[in-house]
């Protein structure tokens, strides 16, 4: 299962319900879901610069949805560790529930695109999407849900042997806190 796939499932462990498909980020096309992806770019030495920690991620998340506005009512960082188990230090959120407008979500996704994360996908439809990433970490960012509520919902995954050991043991149950 791709990382991309795995996140959008735990968004929906998390509170979000993601229907009508995620993208595969190995595919170089549309997928089922509405993603579309965006052409990629040389991102020179963004791209290229050390990979970042979890607590780097955590404050970019932060940077940016401060930035937009947003932040009143922001889910703790612990909720999400609880659910993830023992991959929690492969994986790094933020969830939201206030309104949040196209043009919040432009700030947001420009905010993070100046930290050196490159967007990867967006879709507009059943819930605004965009994905990006940055070194290791693969994000997706959902605008609300699909039946209408307010949720802005970041969540990055790191990719590598340790990470991929402890999201497959969360997928097959051995770490899930149910």
């Amino acid at each position: 299962m791709s990382r991309i796939k795995w996140a959008a499932g735990a968004v929906a462990l998390v509170g979000v319900v993601v229907a009508g498909g995620v993208l595969d980020a190995r595919n170089d096309v549309s997928a089922p879901g509405g993603w579309v992806s965006e052409p990629q770019t040389d991102r020179g030495s963004a791209a290229t610069g050390a990979d970042p920690s979890r607590e780097s991620v955590l404050a970019d998340f932060g940077a940016v949805t401060t930035r937009a506005g947003l932040g009143r009512d922001a889910a703790p960082q612990a909720a999400r560790d609880a659910v993830f188990g023992d991959a929690a230090d492969c994986a790094a959120g933020w969830d939201g529930f206030e309104e949040v407008d196209a043009a919040q979500v432009t700030e947001i996704v420009d905010g993070l695109q100046q930290r050196g994360w490159q967007v990867t996908a967006r879709r507009a439809r059943p819930v605004q999407g965009v994905t990006l990433t940055l070194g290791s970490w693969e994000l997706v960012l959902l605008n609300g849900t699909p039946q209408g509520g307010d949720r802005l919902s970041l969540l990055a995954l790191r990719s590598g042997p340790g990470c991929d050991e402890a999201f497959a043991r969360w997928d097959a149950g051995a770490s899930s806190p149910v």
